[in-house]
C-alpha cells in the first residue's frame, strides 16, 4: 500500500464525519410520525417536501459512503500488513452493511423523487434496515476490528486504546439496537454514531496521517 492511499484513508476518516454531522440538524426539520405507520407517513410527507427530505439523506448518504469506503480500504490494508485472516471476515461484514445502507439511501431517494405508487420497494428495504440486520453485521465487524487493532498495536498506546475501545462500544450499541425498540435504538444511535464513532474516526484518521509523517 503506497503513501498516497494511506493519506486518502486518513483524510477520509476526518472529512466523512464532518459531512455526516452537517446532515444532523436537517433531520430535525422533519415531523415526527406514528411508530406503527412511520414508513408510509414519512414517504407521503416526503412527496410534498422534497427539498427538506432529500437534503439530509444526500449529505448523510455521502458521509456514510465515504466512511464505509475508508473502513473497507483500511481493513484490507490492515489485513495485508498483519496477515490476520479474521479481518477478511470483517471486510465482508462491513461490505454487506455498506451495501444494505446505501441501497436504503438510494431507494429512499427514488421513492421521494417518484410517484407514491412506487413505495413498496423502498418499504421493503426500509424494513430490512429497521429490523437491524445491517446494524448487527456492522456491530460484529467493528468489535472484531477493534480487537485486531488492539492486538496488532498499530498506533500509539493512547490512540490504540481510544480506537479499539471505541469500536468495541460502538459495535455493542449496533448489535443491541438490532433487538430493541426504535426509540431505544435512536438513543443508541445518538450515542454511538454522533459521539463514540466520530471520536474513533477522527482519532483513526489523525493516527494514520501521523503514521506517515
Amino acid at each position: 500500500m503506497n503513501l498516497s492511499e494511506k493519506q486518502i484513508i486518513g483524510w477520509g476518516f476526518i472529512i466523512a464525519p464532518i459531512i455526516f454531522l452537517i446532515s444532523v440538524p436537517l433531520w430535525f426539520t422533519q415531523p415526527q410520525f406514528d411508530q406503527a405507520t412511520r414508513l408510509v407517513e414519512e414517504f407521503a410527507w416526503a412527496q410534498d417536501n422534497k427539498l427538506l427530505a432529500v437534503a439530509p439523506i444526500l449529505l448523510a448518504g455521502l458521509g456514510f459512503a465515504l466512511i464505509g469506503t475508508m473502513y473497507l480500504m483500511f481493513v484490507r490494508q490492515l489485513q495485508e500488513e498483519s496477515g490476520k485472516a479474521i479481518l477478511k471476515v470483517v471486510f465482508l461484514f462491513l461490505l454487506m452493511n455498506v451495501t444494505l445502507q446505501l441501497s436504503d439511501f438510494g431507494l429512499y431517494l427514488d421513492t421521494v423523487l417518484s410517484p407514491t405508487e412506487e413505495l413498496n420497494a423502498s418499504t421493503i428495504i426500509g424494513v430490512i434496515s429497521v429490523t437491524g440486520l445491517s446494524d448487527i453485521l456492522a456491530g460484529i465487524g467493528f468489535i472484531i476490528l477493534g480487537k485486531a487493532i488492539r492486538d496488532i498495536k498499530k498506533f500509539g498506546s493512547k490512540s490504540n486504546a481510544v480506537i479499539s475501545f471505541g469500536l468495541l462500544i460502538f459495535g455493542i450499541t449496533n448489535i443491541v439496537s438490532g433487538f430493541v425498540s426504535e426509540e431505544i435504538s435512536d438513543v443508541l444511535g445518538l450515542v454511538g454514531w454522533l459521539i463514540i464513532f466520530n471520536i474513533v474516526n477522527f482519532t483513526l484518521g489523525k493516527s494514520i496521517l501521523k503514521e506517515n509523517t
